[in-house]
């Protein structure tokens, strides 16, 4: 890969402003055609109106000088001002590639030697970053070496001491250094004052009470037991039956035959639905409790007007209970 340079003050010059940015912008595309294909700045006039779409555009960038004609192909002018020639840029690539091989060539060269045999060869920042930067430029300008591989360490000599070591772990696995550690740094050993945390003692739940028969809980135990759906998966259904009847737990809701309600429905989905019998009773009933309050009472019925018999007299008495027109007709 090739670079080219622009000026930071580009936006700005007049060459630019008097081309338009549509020319500026099929300008830029013929300087990264140029650095591409190492042309030098020269570029033929078919490829510089496909790069840009009009010969319009071509012609505003002649005029600005930003490209000069020279017989049939153009150049993009002061381009080898500004930018490095083709000789230089292939020059540069062979030189990186030259080092690449030598660096190689020492590589191998100090894994040969009788003292590193069996160890790994290790490879500072300086050498690692010229690694790096050549493989790059190898990558970059078509050198035909490829990246190069991480130095591999031998084992012939220091297997035998990692499987002792990994013999004495269970698992087979290497201890691994504790995070935050560097390489070569000591180890520090765990704090003596560090204690194993306790388990926790496991708890025994709470029997589950059975109430009494003909209480208004056993008939919400019976329901919930007896249901095919809640009874399995209700724990606890003794104590919940106790807690639904406490007073004013769910004021104005019949609580029975939600509970009835609840398993017909569950009954109708598919299995599974419900996992949690007690949690399931719970949010129903909830639900039912806000739905009778949200409802708006009946107003109270007015009582009938009853004469008394100190109003009237006893022929008024007898025409109210006899159901007769008497008196003018006035009750």
């Amino acid at each position: 890969m090739s670079w080219v340079r622009l000026d930071d003050a580009l936006f700005s010059h007049p060459k630019v402003l008097r081309a338009g940015n549509e020319a500026l912008g099929a300008w830029v595309r013929m300087l990264t055609y140029c650095a591409a294909y190492l042309t030098d700045g020269v570029i033929d006039a078919e490829t510089a109106l496909s790069l840009a779409g009009r010969q319009k555009v071509i012609d505003k960038l002649v005029t600005a000088r930003l490209l000069d004609r020279e017989g049939d192909t153009l150049r993009v002018h002061d381009y080898l001002a500004h930018n490095p020639s083709r000789a230089q840029v292939l020059a540069d690539r062979a030189a990186k590639t030259e080092r690449q091989s030598r660096w190689r060539a020492k590589l191998e060269s100090d894994r040969a030697t009788p003292e590193n045999t069996g160890k790994t060869v290790r490879v500072d920042a300086s050498t690692r970053a010229s690694t790096n930067a050549s493989t790059g430029a190898s990558r970059d300008g078509g050198g035909d070496a490829a990246p190069l591989p991480l130095p591999l360490p031998s084992h012939s000599h220091s297997r035998p001491e990692e499987e002792k070591k990994d013999a004495s772990h269970p698992t087979g696995a290497r201890e691994r250094a504790p995070a935050g550690a560097r390489e070569g740094s000591p180890v520090q050993p765990p704090s003596a004052s560090a204690k194993p945390a306790k388990p926790r003692p496991a708890t025994t739940p709470l029997p589950d009470p059975v109430p009494a028969a003909g209480s208004p809980a056993r008939r919400l135990y019976d329901a919930i037991t007896g249901d095919r759906v809640l009874g399995p998966i209700t724990g606890g259904p003794g104590d919940l039956a106790e807690r639904l009847c406490a007073e004013g737990a769910y004021p104005g809701v019949d609580v029975l035959a939600e509970l009835r309600k609840a398993g017909a429905w569950a009954a109708g989905q598919p299995a599974g639905h419900w996992r949690d019998g007690r949690k399931a009773i719970l949010g129903w009933l909830a639900r039912a409790e806000q739905r009778a309050a949200s409802t708006p009472k009946p107003a109270p019925a007015k009582a009938a007007w009853i004469p008394a018999a100190t109003d009237y007299g006893s022929d008024d008495i007898d025409w109210w209970a006899d159901g007769k027109t008497t008196n003018g007709g006035r009750p």
